[in-house]
């Protein structure tokens, strides 16, 4: 039916129920095209004078946008949206309407911050242990030691205790850190009672305290990009490709409908690139945007901003004494992102009469790098000082540097040199590399630093180093190294150092050194241990090429068992031989299930499989070890608050054996566990021949439904393949949308994997 005699027909219905339309409108189905999109819509429009009419709802129900200059939302022309251009196409019966570029839809290429996802949590607790035997020729007594490294977690939190116990020449018995964490992955904050460092800037000292912090923490959040990103945007006529390069790489594709579109942040890595933006329209025709940029790891968004606050005891003589704490101190920090290019930061810390405060500035100009300037001052003691400090940093594919300048007079002291470390006077570096080649860079870098002790006499270093890492053969990594110390005493020393790996677990390791005079050689062939069941191996041989230096022999075996991993040494030196017996390992218990594992650093699983020895888990689709005795496994290191992809070899389970699902995910807290369990059900499957009443076999589509259970369907000389039987089964066959027969049978009549001729009577 054509445009014009559809409104005739319209016309006369509307008459026909006393509703006619005015003389100069008429009624259209009319094709819709918004934008130069063409969904196949079609809307029935009242034409008056040329232009369309509709009600709101239904012009906002296309895709316009903006508000229309109309009274009345139940009849908005057109020409009532501003900016919007229309016509109407008689010959194919379409109307096209095409909006300014801000009214456009916004079509948002890439992921964006994903929201904060449910953690898996499970209570438990983690023992980690490693322990050491060694004996050495004449001692006459053996030596042991014991690092222990014990966390609790759940709802609650995290609390952690670490200790140190040695039995040798002198009994140590050392207390670590003793920590309560408390986390919020909501409001990324996290709570921190008893010992901890205190966060710091890149121009401060970190202190440990004991007492309290309470800070904004973004690594809760690893999905959540901090720093600013360049802003990609821009808009298409006809349907396109938008592709995304950066540093001449393509990081995603994706295509896109007329309209704007935004590029949400865009994957780029540090230092100096160039990101570009390609469209790639229907008909062929390409456009390129090519933006430089430069990011700085310490950026921080507009906007965004992250603090902390510590205040507590010093503490003193980590890992020497147990409970050594000095005077009392506060230590604050502040940052925030002023805009896409300076960040400021604030600080200030107070205590054993003294205070210091100062401000940072980090600017980053896109095509040269990173600038960062901060002053600081002090009193204490009656004294006034200040700390000025100022730095470049470029890095770039072709040629990076970086120079870092501070200085500080003698009256300047922070919390760390009112506790006995040496205070900071003048400090200088200087560092350049270049790539060399497809796989190999140069560098050199200066050092120069003076610091004092309170009272007591400077101390000066000034260091120059060379290096150059190259790939002479084929698989061969090769290092060369040089370096000269501007000391009291002048001393200039060289290196070289080759490396070739065999495989993905062995590999050969050389290295000559010479240092004023005197110099040694080294040789190393290895294997590493991966995986539970691996073992690795070591051989070394030191020999120094001057004579002061005794050859040192060394032969290790390492065994990575699914409980632990365990190791023995023997070591010749000096004509005296020694003996190395280790093992480092776990006690893990989540939900009150107790297992052996390797050592635990990060968050761990305990993955079920009930009533399942021996099947393979895999993490990421990497094998990860095979269930025990009681179908358990625990995985450790798992990546925190990230989603950890396991899953389980279904052919490792027996034939009864139907999993629910063979795969699995985990998004475990920070040094947290987390528990999956992958149910069973025990099911029994059989092929089944089915007969009617005169032994024929039942007609090929009919549906097998065993009750309380599955359905098949019934192929070929009446065969229909069943899983989930039981001991005495009830089966109903139906065909036609009618019941056709039922029988029963029992497990007894199944041999072989099969059973039948059955008789199916009515």
């Amino acid at each position: 039916m054509s445009w014009r005699t559809e409104s005739i027909a319209l016309a006369l219905l509307g008459a026909l129920a006393g509703h006619a339309p005015a003389a100069s409108e008429e009624q259209a189905v009319l094709a819709v095209v918004v934008d130069g999109r063409d969904d196949a819509t079609v809307e029935r429009f009242v034409i008056r004078d040329g232009t369309a009419w509709a009600p709101e709802a239904r012009w906002r129900a296309l895709g316009l946008r903006g508000t229309p200059r109309s009274a009345d939302p139940a009849r908005v022309a057109i020409t009532d949206w501003p900016g919007v251009r229309a016509t109407i196409d008689r010959r194919t019966q379409t109307l096209h309407i095409d909006q300014p570029p801000d009214m456009t839809r916004l079509h948002r290429v890439g992921a964006g911050a994903a929201p904060a996802a449910t953690i898996d949590s499970a209570p438990g607790a983690v023992l980690n242990y490693d322990l050491l035997l060694a004996r050495s020729e004449g001692a006459g007594r053996s030596d042991r030691a014991a690092l222990l490294d014990g966390r609790a977690f759940g709802a609650w939190g995290r609390f952690e205790q670490g200790a140190i116990l040695a039995d040798g020449g002198n009994v140590r018995r050392v207390r670590l850190d003793t920590t309560y964490t408390r986390l919020d992955p909501e409001a990324l904050r996290r709570l921190r009672l008893g010992d901890h460092i205190a966060a710091a800037l890149s121009w401060t000292r970190p202190l440990r305290l004991a007492g309290a912090q309470w800070m904004s923490d973004f690594s809760l959040r690893p999905d959540l990009v901090t720093r600013p990103l360049p802003g990609l945007s821009g808009s298409v006529t006809l349907p396109s490709t938008v592709d995304l390069l950066v540093d001449g790489v393509r990081q995603l594709s994706e295509p896109v409908e007329p309209g704007r579109f935004e590029i949400r942040q865009p994957p780029v890595v540090s230092g100096l690139g160039e990101v570009s933006v390609v469209t790639r329209d229907a008909l062929g025709r390409e456009v390129v945007q090519t933006l430089p940029f430069y990011a700085a790891p310490r950026q921080l968004a507009p906007g965004l901003a992250e603090w902390s606050l510590q205040a507590g005891w010093v503490r003193r003589g980590y890992g020497v004494e147990s409970d050594d704490y000095g005077d009392a101190a506060f230590v604050g920090s502040w940052r925030r992102g002023i805009d896409e290019r300076s960040t400021v930061e604030l600080h200030a810390e107070g205590g054993s009469g003294t205070a210091m405060a100062g401000v940072g500035v980090l600017h980053v100009r896109p095509t040269l790098g990173a600038f960062d300037a901060h002053l600081a001052a002090s009193r204490g003691d009656g004294r006034s000082g200040l700390l000025a400090g100022f730095g470049f940093e470029r890095i770039s594919r072709g040629l990076s540097m970086g120079m870092a300048w501070e200085q500080a007079d003698q009256d300047f002291r922070d919390i760390a040199a009112a506790q006995g470390e040496p205070s900071r006077r003048r400090s200088l570096r200087l560092s350049a590399g270049v790539p060399v080649g497809r796989s190999g860079g140069a560098a050199v870098a200066y050092v120069a630093s003076r610091s004092a002790q309170d009272g007591g006499t400077a101390t000066e270093r000034r260091l120059l180093t060379a290096s150059w890492s190259f790939v002479p053969w084929a698989g061969v990594q090769a290092y060369v190294g040089a370096y000269r110390d501007f000391g009291s005493d002048t001393v200039r020393g060289a290196s070289i150092h080759l490396s070739l790996p065999f495989g993905t677990a062995r590999s050969a390791f050389a290295s000559v050194q010479r240092n004023d005079g005197d110099g040694a050689l080294a040789l190393q062939a290895s294997q590493a241990a991966l995986a539970p069941g691996d073992v690795g191996w070591r051989v070394q041989r030191d020999q120094g090429l001057a004579g002061s230096m005794p050859t040192r022999q060394v032969a290790q075996i390492d065994v990575l068992a699914p409980s632990a991993r365990f190791e023995a040494a023997a070591e010749h030196a000096g004509g005296r031989g020694a003996l190395r017996l280790g093992a480092r390992g776990a006690v893990v218990v989540i939900d009150g299930i107790t297992a052996l594992a390797p050592p635990v650093t990060g968050s761990v699983a305990l993955v079920e499989v009930p009533g399942a020895a021996g099947v393979a888990v895999y993490r990421e689709h990497r094998y990860a070890g095979r269930t025990d005795a009681d179908g358990r496994l625990v995985l450790t290191d798992l990546l925190a608050w990230q989603p950890n992809k396991l899953s389980i070899e279904p052919l490792d389970l027996s034939e009864d054996a139907l999993p629910a699902a063979v795969v699995g995910t985990l998004r475990p807290a920070e040094r947290g566990g987390a528990r999956l369990r992958f149910d069973m059900q025990r099911s029994r499957s059989a092929l089944l021949v089915l007969h009617d009443a005169d032994g024929r076999p039942l007609p090929v589509g009919a549906q097998a439904l065993l009750i309380g259970g599955r359905a098949a369907t019934v192929g070929h000389d009446g065969q229909a393949w069943l899983n989930g039987l039981t001991a005495d089964n009830e089966l109903q066959v139906r065909w036609q949308g009618r019941e056709l027969c039922r029988l029963r049978f029992g497990l007894d009549m199944v041999r072989a994997g099969r059973a039948g001729p059955l008789r199916c009577e009515a």
